[in-house]
């Protein structure tokens, strides 16, 4: 199925909280290393046209419908049956034709790389198909989803969806190893409850080498400190620019982080695929799950549950 009209069509405005229903739901405690959400979503419209924050990378199980992402790079990749989005460095957009019915969840930064065993470099900007990432094997939960959905019938459906799929993902993950688990647990320590650090005076406080720790989050990560500090700090201003009780104080604090108002209109739109101005809105449905699937009570937490040893990440 192409969408050439759909991407060259500049007129078409993106998806209404209208045009589809979404639920999300908190993984089981084994999974919080690794999953930060689950979420089904369903959609009776013929397109959904939308854009997701740059994220950890996330999967998705097209139970009806198809679709299509660009990423920021122009190259257009088409959805698979078990669809693997890899981390982003910016904001994707997509277009999805209809009826459209999903099962998916959202990694933590730790996710992609502990259930692949690849160098999350290697996914980043990628949406790959699963099965081949993974093995055959890993569509075995397809059939049992797709059986469990067509049951419109039974209230308890959607639960069922999320005990089934938890119970396939369940051992599937290999924790990171702890020396590049502590450091970059040190990261994101660094990075709670703050929109910024200087990172030569971070570095300074690694018992590791800059150089070393470069390597450790283009790992596991995708990206280097240096753009995961600015991806972080341009996602979280979003998220505190979006939340109906979002201050005066607290949009001037925002953009004291950035050089001006247009640096931060720049970074913000880059790696949430909204403006700020965008953003004092209603938050719509799907933004909104992307931040709540952002939001980390201590990143750094993650980090300390995943320091056990593990297979060294394939090349």
């Amino acid at each position: 199925m192409k969408f050439e009209n759909f991407w060259s069509d500049e007129t078409l405005a993106l998806s209404s909280s209208s045009d589809f229903d979404i639920q999300y739901f908190l993984p089981p405690a084994a999974l919080t290393p690794f999953i930060n959400l689950f979420y089904i979503f369903r959609s009776d419209s013929h397109l959904i046209r939308d854009v997701q924050p740059a994220s950890a990378g996330h999967v998705m199980f097209f139970l009806a419908g198809q679709g299509e992402a660009r990423f920021i790079d122009g190259i257009i990749q088409p959805s698979q049956k078990i669809s693997l989005i890899g981390p982003s460095t910016s904001a994707m957009q997509y277009i999805v034709k209809g009826p459209f019915q999903c099962i998916g969840f959202t990694f933590n930064p730790a996710g992609y790389s502990a259930m692949t065993g690849h160098k999350a470099i290697k996914g980043l900007n990628k949406l790959l198909d699963a099965t081949r990432v993974m093995g055959e094997t890993f569509g075995d939960a397809f059939a049992p989803i797709l059986a469990l959905n067509a049951n419109k019938q039974d209230p308890q459906r959607d639960a069922k969806m999320i005990d089934e799929l938890s119970g396939f993902l369940a051992g599937k993950f290999k924790p990171i190893k702890p020396t590049p688990a502590s450091a970059i647990a040190m990261l994101f320590s660094a990075l709670d409850d703050k929109l910024d650090i200087d990172l030569k005076e971070f570095y300074a406080t690694l018992p590791v080498a800059p150089r070393q720790m470069q390597r450790f989050c283009n790992d596991y990560l995708g990206s280097p400190p240096k753009y995961l500090i600015r991806k972080f700090r341009a996602v979280r201003a979003a998220m505190l620019l979006s939340d109906p009780n979002c201050t005066q104080d607290t949009r001037d604090h925002v953009q004291n982080h950035f050089y001006d108002q247009s640096h931060m209109i720049r970074e913000i739109s880059l790696f949430s695929g909204r403006t700020p101005k965008y953003l004092t809105n209603d938050t719509p449905p799907l933004l909104k799950m992307w931040f709540d699937s952002a939001k980390q009570t201590s990143l750094s937490g993650i980090y300390a549950k995943t320091a056990t040893l593990a297979k060294p990440i394939k090349d």
